[in-house]
């Protein structure tokens, strides 16, 4: 029974699905057949389409050299690319780190050099840092089954625990029922303020942001629907934003963005027609913080 707890414990992590079967093809024929031809061959005419349509391009882009404008830390599923959602162009994004959870580790000499490199060698302009969680996150589901998952996957994911024991303090506190999903998605939004916080203990990066050359922004992705969410839109509507940016350490650097974000919500052009309606007390709020508001 506790072999088999494990192994559906690891399916949650590899397919994103609470409802994940057990894996039962790990020693059975299909897993001793591995066959790259296939792949290669689907990598191949997809290439092929790709340079045709885009070659140009991207030979316009290479001939410039790279500058991204932003770098980019997201989970490691299958289904979630900001750079396909958002439909952004080659050379706009570097790649901060892809991991189960989309967790900072400021210990990781990748991670490390990857931010190091970005700072000092790559000057895009309006630079910014990306942390993007999504809805569904297998690694976040994880986090209840830590103790039936392998060394290598319960010790990276506990990384995020502070996520999971912030929302489970503040449900339990205020008497709060809400269902599983709601819950889940509460925890992949605080995750993203807690990997914010290793992020920000990041010496290069605090200076960064504290200098205004650098803003840092939280993105959560619906793989459901391919929506992204420039904000904290579950814990915004349960009234836990304020607690979750106080848990983590938020204010310390947020004071330092307020004008970056000013400066980006002005030239996004007039506000939506939903924020013309709110309170000019509110509106204010909003315009002070719009990262943070928007969901």
């Amino acid at each position: 029974m506790a072999k088999l707890h494990k192994i559906m414990a690891t399916a949650l992590i590899l397919h994103g699905l609470a409802q994940a079967p057990a894996g039962t093809q790990e020693h059975g024929e299909e897993a001793l057949s591995a066959d790259p031809r296939e792949h290669t061959a689907r990598m191949r005419t997809g290439n092929e389409n790709f340079v045709r349509l885009h070659g140009r391009q991207y030979r316009l882009v290479h001939s410039k050299g790279q500058q991204p404008s932003l770098i980019v830390m997201q989970c490691a599923d299958s289904r979630d690319d900001l750079v396909t959602q958002a439909e952004l162009p080659p050379g706009y994004v570097f790649a901060m780190g892809t991991n189960a959870g989309n967790i900072i580790n400021p210990k990781e000499p990748s991670l490390l050099a990857n931010v190091a490199y970005h700072l000092k060698h790559l000057h895009g302009k309006n630079r910014a840092y990306v942390v993007m969680g999504h809805y569904g996150c297998g690694g976040i589901k994880g986090l209840d089954e830590l103790e039936h998952l392998e060394p290598e996957i319960a010790g990276h994911l506990r990384l995020a625990l502070p996520a999971k024991e912030f929302v489970e303090r503040h449900l339990r506190n205020r008497k709060l029922d809400v269902g599983k999903e709601t819950r889940h998605r509460m925890v992949v939004e605080a995750n993203v303020l807690a990997q914010i916080r290793n992020l920000m203990s990041i010496k290069q990066v605090r200076r960064a942001v504290e200098l205004r050359q650098l803003s840092v922004i939280p993105v959560i992705s619906d793989i459901n629907t391919g929506e992204l969410h420039f904000g904290l839109p579950t814990l915004q509507q349960y009234g836990m934003l304020e607690h979750a940016k106080a848990e983590f350490g938020i204010q310390k650097w947020l004071q330092s963005q307020h004008r970056l974000q000013d400066h980006q919500l002005a030239r996004q052009g007039p506000p939506r027609p939903e924020s013309r309606r709110m309170p000019p007390a509110t509106r204010a709020s909003s315009r002070r913080n719009p990262v943070f508001r928007r969901g």
